[in-house]
């Protein structure tokens, strides 16, 4: 099966060609360590992106300035590549300045997209019909108990928080990529801050000094090569094999659920 992520990222159209690289070698990476048969097309967008959804109730509160709608990136990327299902992933936070006070992602912020994907009619019929089973099925009441047997041609996936509480999950992930074998001194890892400060922890993990002679698969910090180094925890991971428990975190699971 051919699929399209379409994954919020800090990718936007000035972004150098090895920041975009990473971001699409990561979800690449990831999408195929969860479905190895898949066949995988990524591109990517920033927060601005959803809320130019509404062209009209952004630029009245001077947003999303010279963005490209979300609308506007999905139909490009579906017309060049044709998949027969396309993802779009987004992160909960930071929040959608145009739902305040900021939403949940269900119905929320999907129902957002949803909602505007069919109103404004600009993607690919295909596409603006699974978003009207989408909306439905997320207007029934107790939907959050229940998986679809099969996937529609599109997809809706909220990361919550953001995409870096995947890897942040995975201890023995973080420490196979940074070269320890045991916790080292100043080890900053725990359940609690991976779920609600994923960003902060990796950051903190990359500060330390790794082992002499262990070459490091990212380079930088944490904050000038994100995508590098979210690939590198999923390289990691994936040499895990099923010890790993990045691949059971809840994201992992719908994203499973979704493309597979």
């Amino acid at each position: 099966m051919k699929v399209l992520i379409v994954a919020e990222g800090d990718i936007d159209p000035g972004a150098n060609e090895q920041r975009k690289k990473g971001f699409v070698d990561l979800w690449t990476d990831l999408i195929k360590a969860l479905c190895p048969d898949a066949v995988v097309a990524v591109r990517g967008f920033n927060k601005a992106s959803i809320v130019t959804l509404d062209l009209v109730a952004a630029h009245a509160r001077g947003l999303g300035r010279g963005a490209v709608p979300l609308d506007l990136v999905v139909k490009s990327a579906w017309l060049e590549i044709e998949p027969d299902l396309t993802i779009i992933a987004f992160d909960r936070w930071p929040a959608n300045q145009l739902l305040q006070p900021a939403a949940d992602c269900r119905p929320g912020e999907v129902a957002f997209i949803l909602d505007r994907l069919i109103a404004n009619n600009i993607v690919p019929a295909a596409l603006i019909t699974a978003a009207q089973r989408l909306r439905a099925h997320y207007q029934t009441p107790g939907h959050q108990r229940t998986l679809r047997a099969h996937p529609e041609a599109l997809e809706i996936v909220c990361m919550d928080p953001e995409f870096e509480a995947l890897p942040a999950s995975d201890e023995a992930a973080l420490k196979k990529a940074l070269g320890f074998a045991s916790k080292p001194t100043g080890w900053p890892w725990n359940r609690t801050r991976a779920v609600q400060d994923p960003k902060g922890l990796l950051a903190a993990c990359i500060k330390l000094k790794s082992p002499p002679n262990f070459m490091r698969r990212a380079r930088g910090d944490f904050l000038s090569n994100p995508h590098g180094w979210a690939h590198a925890f999923i390289q990691a991971a994936k040499a895990n094999g099923e010890t790993s428990t990045m691949f059971s975190h809840p994201l992992a699971t719908r994203l499973r659920h979704k493309a597979c």
